[in-house]
């Protein structure tokens, strides 16, 4: 079966040192919604490939406790499935800063609730010439939206 999660982060690599614009997405894409798709075809307008890096299930669990709710192998399969993905990463860092250095990506694209917080990773995309964007807000959608909205509904059941 051909996946695009790829596990070895070295076959990525050669896209860079290709001279093809790589931008990087890091995220949990716990649960797939509207606003990962948006995110995802903003950041293929600023590229030729992209690569969702995905937060691992140990890294998850670190920054957003009671989560994920879907195992890493899961997540990585949902977000290469999408059309504007070339490929899924797992990185088991909170920030993929060493994932970034490694890959070092044409750009690193954070979603628009990042905006005005510090980026442990700027530091580091710009040390080799790299640019971080942030993509346009997207959608009101968040995935912590989506499991709110089940609770309730869950306890209008019960």
């Amino acid at each position: 079966m051909y996946t695009k999660v790829v596990d070895d982060l070295q076959k990525l690599i050669y896209w860079s040192q290709d001279h093809k614009p790589v931008v990087f997405v890091p995220g949990c894409f716990d649960l797939i919604h509207i606003g990962h798709v948006r995110l995802m075809k903003f950041a293929m307008s600023l590229g030729e490939y992209v690569i969702a890096g995905v937060n691992s299930d140990e890294s998850v669990r670190r920054i957003k406790p009671g989560r994920p709710v879907f195992d890493e192998k899961t997540r990585a399969e949902m977000v290469a499935s999408l059309g504007y993905v070339s490929a899924a990463y797992i990185f088991h860092e909170i920030t993929p800063i060493e994932t970034i250095l490694k890959l070092q990506p044409f750009v690193v694209v954070k979603g628009h609730d990042w905006v005005g917080r510090t980026l442990p990773e700027r530091a580091s995309v710009e040390s080799y010439g790299g640019h971080i964007v942030f993509a346009p807000h997207a959608s009101d959608v968040t995935t912590t939206s989506i499991i709110d909205a089940c609770a309730r509904l869950k306890a209008t059941e019960e």
